[in-house]
């Protein structure tokens, strides 16, 4: 008994270990669906994501390529030739005429051959150094491809989150509106209501159906949205678990704009990609210049067909070149790339101010819209009591049912207005977190 109890309480302690290790990971593609959970799949199941890790791959294998440049050319060179028709002679010895062959049939050659570069006016090292700044360069606009796809997953979810939430104002207000339809029909077969009272609440009735429709038709598109931003093709009826509702909280602005100069990934691609060109243009430098390289043979052969000799022989030397002219080739590339640097000079100066822009107009939405929340928060709570009032009012006989409905429509229209500004302040947040390059605050 003791021994099953414990197998028992080891069974169940692997369980809750794994349900723990599991639970924040990513959602069943039924859901649900948290907003990390959706921002974490489509980093894996994005197509775009999967086009930028292959062009990273790409451009690693590039410098590698360039790298192989500092390192000995080795080559191993054999050869056979077959003299078929060979030339002979024909000498009188010993009263008897013997034949010679001039030339053998067969000749052999193999031969090992080493190349290495000495000194290259900095073309190798200047290359190399160009291809590890645009390997960085590359890796870094992958990275900030993942930080839009993480905005706009953020951003569509959201989308559905308010689509959701209206839907659900518009269900009940459509419902509200047909249960006092349902009273006044009770109390004008009681003759304490008139007939105009009757056909105002049935407008009001068939004012509504068309909005709980089109709500509908909204949350559809919104989850069709996020399921193709996430990847998940054929997934539309998503399941969301995160709530539009959030608590306002303080902002450092002068932190996140700092952050938003420092940490985007874009500004630190554009950097390397400028480094990049700057040592590109070093490398045709270097290309004009003179390129000393030290060379060796090692050959076993038979190289001479008049004798079947096998013969070894080695060699060593030092060469330098200097192109004098190529058609100005090398000259235009060293040109194309100081332009270059200026094209990337201007290019970052005006991603700089787009994203000072971009936090900085974060900033003011957050500020405007926690505003909203604040006063359409109490706002709602003031509608309700006034529906109430109303309902009870109207009960009495002391209010007209239009009184009611235009109450009604007041509350459906506060409740509305409060979810916008919670959608507005969640996605200034996120647009926040997305300009200062925090690929994991927006998830949170």
């Amino acid at each position: 008994m003791k021994s099953g109890k414990k197998l028992f309480l080891i069974a169940l302690g692997v369980t809750v270990l794994f349900s723990a290790a599991t639970g924040t990971g990513a959602a069943d593609e039924n859901g649900p669906w948290s907003l990390s959970q959706a921002i974490e799949y489509a980093q894996g199941h994005n197509p775009g994501v999967a086009v930028l890790e292959s062009q990273v791959n790409e451009i690693e294998q590039a410098k590698n390529e360039v790298f192989s440049g500092f390192l000995p050319q080795i080559a191993l060179q054999g050869g056979y030739t077959y003299i078929n028709n060979t030339p002979s002679m024909s000498l009188p010895i010993g009263g008897q005429t013997m034949s010679f062959n001039l030339v053998y049939h067969d000749n052999y050659q193999l031969q090992a051959s080493l190349n290495q570069v000495l000194f290259s006016s900095g073309q190798l090292y200047y290359g190399n150094r160009a291809m590890s700044a645009q390997v960085k360069a590359t890796r870094l606009s992958a990275e900030a491809a993942r930080l839009k796809l993480a905005r706009g997953v953020a951003e569509a979810y959201l989308g559905v989150l308010l689509a959701q939430d209206v839907l659900k104002a518009r269900q009940e207000s459509l419902q509200t509106a047909q249960a006092h339809l349902a009273q006044v029909q009770r109390r004008m077969d009681a003759g304490t209501a008139s007939r105009f009272e009757l056909l105002r609440s049935q407008v009001e009735v068939d004012n509504l159906v068309p909005t709980v429709s089109e709500a509908a038709n909204t949350v559809e598109l919104a989850r069709t949205r996020l399921a193709q931003a996430m990847g998940l093709t054929g997934q539309e009826d998503l399941k969301l678990s995160d709530s539009l509702e959030a608590t306002v909280q303080e902002v450092n602005g002068a932190e996140y704009l700092e952050r938003a100069q420092k940490e985007r990934p874009e500004l630190q691609a554009l950097a390397e990609a400028r480094q990049a060109a700057a040592d590109q243009s070093l490398s045709k430098r270097g290309a004009m210049l003179p390129t000393v390289m030290a060379f060796g043979t090692y050959a076993y052969q038979k190289p001479y067909v008049t004798l079947n000799d096998w013969e070894r022989n080695w060699t060593l030397g030092i060469g330098a070149k200097l192109t004098l002219f190529d058609g100005l080739k090398t000259y235009s590339g060293y040109k194309g790339a100081r332009a270059k640097i200026q094209t990337l000079n201007d290019t970052l100066a005006q991603t700089r101010d787009d994203i000072y822009t971009e936090a900085k107009n974060a900033l003011l939405s957050i500020k405007e819209a926690a505003t909203r929340v604040q006063t359409t928060g109490a706002n709602v709570s003031r509608a309700q009591e006034v529906v109430k009032i109303a309902d009870e009012s109207y009960l009495a006989g002391a209010t007209t049912s239009l009184e009611v409905i235009d109450a009604e429509l007041a509350a459906t229209n506060a409740r509305i207005a409060h979810l916008k500004a919670l959608y507005d302040y969640r996605l200034a947040r996120v647009r926040l977190f997305a300009a200062a390059g925090d690929r994991q605050e927006i998830g949170r």
